[in-house]
């Protein structure tokens, strides 16, 4: 296991807190790669930055996600009277074994290789037509313009989702992504992702009641 760089006197090497790298991840993330790939931060944590490392702890079933400990630990147990953060204990990629198992499961069946190869064509179109439509500007974020938006729009075609509620989407991933953050939301921040949370939570449950109606006239067709 590496040993830190730093001192607890000195800068850390990886400080998610640090402006800097929040305003620039990559530098700090090559120097970790390069001079500490399994660094063990004066803050309190490790972070492994190759891949075969962050594959097989990802892998490992020694190790865990702990939800609730996790987000009290950094941001006090207060943090789990928020709705969001309730809602999020109960998403499947914040859970552990059984539960994680057992919504895997139900969610894999959707992910069958011939299913994904069914989708092949459609997905070649989706992101073609994204890239025609950030080719006018000459210039693109490639994360936030195209890699960002093609998987949301895979994910709400395959949910029912009609073309012209996407984009409520699009910003919802987004503020998902921030919830995850160790850097943590200030009181806007917060007040902003318990209302999309329930405004999220309600959209589904009409989404859900309608296609569930047409299930006696799928049925009957």
């Amino acid at each position: 296991m590496s040993q830190p760089l730093a001192s607890p006197q000195a800068r850390p090497l990886f400080d998610p807190l640090s402006p800097e790298l929040i305003a620039d991840p990559y530098p700090f993330y090559h120097r970790l790669r390069a001079d500490d790939p399994v660094h063990c931060s004066p803050l309190g944590f490790y972070v492994a930055s190759r891949h075969a490392d962050v594959s097989s702890v990802i892998r490992d079933k020694r190790f865990g996600k702990d939800f609730v400990g996790r987000v009290t630990r950094r941001q006090g147990v207060h943090i789990l009277d928020e709705p969001v953060y309730r809602s999020m204990r109960h998403w499947m990629l914040q859970q552990d074994p059984p539960d994680h198992t057992r919504l895997r499961g139900l969610v894999v069946q959707a992910f069958t290789a011939r299913r994904v190869e069914d989708m092949r064509p459609r997905i070649q179109q989706i992101a073609d037509s994204t890239l025609d439509r950030i080719a006018p500007q000459r210039h693109a974020d490639l994360i936030a313009d195209f890699a960002f938006r093609l998987p949301v729009t895979v994910i709400c075609e395959m949910l029912g989702i009609p073309p012209d509620h996407h984009e409520m989407f699009f910003t919802g991933a987004r503020a998902g992504g921030r919830l995850l953050d160790p850097v943590p939301l200030s009181r806007a921040e917060l007040d902003a992702a318990n209302a999309h949370n329930l405004a999220a939570a309600a959209y589904f449950q009409q989404l859900f009641e309608r296609l569930l109606g047409n299930l006696p006239h799928i049925a009957g067709n």
